[in-house]
């Protein structure tokens, strides 16, 4: 289990769209030659435990280098689907994960809006 922080710092649709705080974040990762899985909460909530918000994900780790997919589909109370996709890029040394992701949400009948933030995840037990 990982568990950390991260932060959006910029979106498509202006300053006035997000909130810049600190949000926890919590992910499993499970890699296999060079191969990562796993779920991660989803970036822009400030979530308390693993079992809320979920997206896989999946992608590589190489010399230190990691990145990841993911993706979520969505449907509101007014049955209006949105799904988003993340790529996340950034580097892991020992048992800390620090790097960036852009976040895009598409709904229909609107312009796809991209968040872009920040990542910090440490290794609290082992996987």
């Amino acid at each position: 289990m990982w568990k950390g922080t991260h932060r959006l710092v910029s979106s498509t649709a202006g300053i006035d769209s997000f909130n810049p705080r600190k949000s926890r974040t919590f992910c499993q990762l499970t890699e296999k030659d060079g191969q990562l899985t796993g779920l991660i909460t989803a970036f822009g909530e400030d979530v308390h435990d693993i079992s809320q918000h979920l997206e896989k994900l999946a992608g590589t780790i190489r010399k230190q280098i990691i990145e990841w997919k993911s993706s979520v589909s969505l449907e509101d109370a007014q049955k209006r689907k949105r799904q988003s996709e993340t790529l996340f890029r950034g580097v892991r040394d020992g048992d800390t994960i620090v790097g960036y992701f852009e976040q895009t949400w598409n709904e229909k009948g609107k312009a796809p809006v991209t968040y872009r933030g920040i990542l910090e995840l440490n290794r609290k037990e082992k996987d």
